[in-house]
């Protein structure tokens, strides 16, 4: 047997009243942020299409800023926009599936709840390390290019 089918089959655990109001306010908040988090990834879709449509504009007024340059910043906004939805999308599932176990007592929308949240940090958890991994590449080349300098 493995370790998760050991587990599974040791836990079984009842929520307690505070536990279901916990959880049942939890499914409020998260679909109210999920849907904060979507709007802002609408905002950044409709900006992808504004710069593009700005682009003659941007590029005369910016000497730096090519045609090229301007396709990369759009489809930045687009790769953004993608994220910020699945991050909105699984978090509102999460909030939506977690009250609709709660409320008919059925385990399986408790478990699809929990896969979309694990969904959520999933991709969260590889924004971090991006994110981290980008900074300290950024602060490897300033100090490459500090060291150069001497």
């Amino acid at each position: 047997m493995t370790e998760s089918s050991d587990l599974q089959d040791s836990i079984k655990m009842r929520l307690t009243p505070r536990s279901e109001n916990y959880l049942m306010t939890i499914s409020r908040w998260s679909k109210f942020i999920a849907i904060i988090i979507i709007t802002v990834g609408f905002v950044f879709f409709i900006s992808s299409f504004v710069v593009g449509a700005l682009s003659r504009t941007l590029t005369a007024s910016v000497p730096f800023l090519d045609g090229a340059a301007v396709l990369i910043i759009s489809i930045t906004y687009i790769v953004c926009a993608l994220i910020y939805f699945l991050l909105g999308f699984y978090l509102y599932r999460f909030g939506d599936k977690i009250k609709q176990g709660l409320i008919r007592r059925q385990e399986e929308f408790v478990e699809q709840a929990f896969h979309a949240m694990k969904m959520h940090y999933s991709i969260m958890g590889v924004l971090t390390i991006i994110t981290v991994s980008l900074f300290i590449l950024m602060i490897g080349i300033a100090v490459f290019a500090k060291l150069m300098l001497i």
